[in-house]
């Protein structure tokens, strides 16, 4: 079932005609557009604001849009709600539990059991909301894939959202970004050859922070060797990611945050280096929704920062560090946001 859903999205996305892709990059837009108006509403009289929840629910309704046909609103409660718990399960399970360790502790009371417990009936509410979407939709979508989808839809969701766009290094790209785009315009996919500074900006952010640090477990179907170790089969593997992404033999300074390391001495992206950074995953089970993210992710990044200017609040000192659950975290923060020009949507 895996495999059917992978195929059938690598079909979807990798081979799509170019009408397809730019009914996808449209649907993008139309959310960070969105986004740009919320972040400016939530900014008036100069107040600082977290912006998690919104970019949350901007990248859930890519993949709604793409799965229904349908996105929901950033206040739409069913919506939020199911966002909400599917964060704090996140949040609980994914730093791991004492009964890793120590067996012996499985007897006695344990949040991560109870959260396990808790999340059957997430799943139960997921299915079912899915489903009725499916009803909704049965003329153009397999309801066979449903729970293949959901498990795909939450991962996504998660990844994307990980991805914060305010930092103080983002405004070195915008001299670059306004450069190429002006301001007549937003920026597009298309823009995207010119736009080498941002592109390694992004690459660095996911190799510096690894917010997926650890995949999610596979299992060796046989035995196999490997540079003489021998992994028997059925072994749970993981690839240990940040690992990879700060390996001092790969990346120089690897600890140090420099876009810079990606682009060549012409100013164009490296792409044999941007290869080299792994937040998908590898192989043949890498996550399926990589192209995806990557297209999502860039437009994001660029109409945000062409449209807005972030400023974090006095008092907070902004920090790379992060929380680990699932997936690493960044610490609360507030911002503000400022409009850049005059405002462009979704032209």
């Amino acid at each position: 079932m895996h495999r059917k859903i992978a195929q059938s999205t690598i079909r979807a996305f990798s081979s799509a005609n170019s009408q397809t892709k730019k009914a996808f990059e449209q649907q993008i837009v139309a959310e960070a557009t969105e986004l740009v108006e919320i972040f400016l509403k939530l900014s008036a009289h100069d107040k600082h604001f977290n912006p998690a929840h919104e970019l949350t629910v901007a990248a859930a309704n890519v993949i709604c849009a793409l799965c229904f046909g349908k996105r929901y609103g950033h206040d739409d409660v069913e919506f939020r709600a199911l966002l909400h718990r599917v964060d704090k399960f996140g949040q609980t399970v994914g730093a791991g539990s004492l009964v890793d360790v120590m067996p012996w502790l499985q007897s006695f009371p344990n949040p991560v059991r109870t959260m396990f417990r808790n999340f059957k009936m997430l799943n139960q509410d997921f299915y079912g909301f899915v489903q009725h979407k499916v009803e909704e939709h049965r003329e153009t979508f397999d309801p066979e894939v449903t729970r293949d989808m959901s498990d795909a839809v939450i991962s996504r969701i998660k990844s994307a959202n990980d991805n914060r766009l305010t930092r103080d290094y983002a405004e070195g790209t915008v001299s670059d970004l306004i450069g190429a785009v002006g301001r007549d315009r937003l920026p597009s996919v298309d823009d995207r050859s010119n736009l080498a500074y941002l592109d390694a900006f992004i690459y660095e952010t996911m190799r510096f922070t690894s917010f997926v640090p650890m995949t999610i477990p596979h299992s060796t179907t046989s035995e196999v060797t490997i540079e003489g170790l021998r992994i028997p089969k059925d072994t749970v593997v993981f690839i240990n990611q940040w690992s990879i992404n700060h390996d001092p033999l790969m990346w120089k300074d690897p600890h140090i945050f420099d876009p810079s390391r990606f682009l060549d001495e012409k100013g164009s992206l490296d792409k044999d280096l941007t290869n080299n950074v792994m937040i998908f995953s590898a192989g043949k089970r890498r996550c399926i929704g990589n192209q995806i993210a990557k297209v999502e992710i860039f437009l994001f990044f660029a109409i945000l920062l062409h449209q807005c200017s972030f400023e974090k609040l006095a008092s907070e000192d902004l920090s790379l560090n992060g929380t680990y659950g699932l997936t690493l975290k960044p610490l609360d923060y507030k911002i503000t946001a400022k409009l850049r020009g005059e405002l462009l949507i979704n032209q």
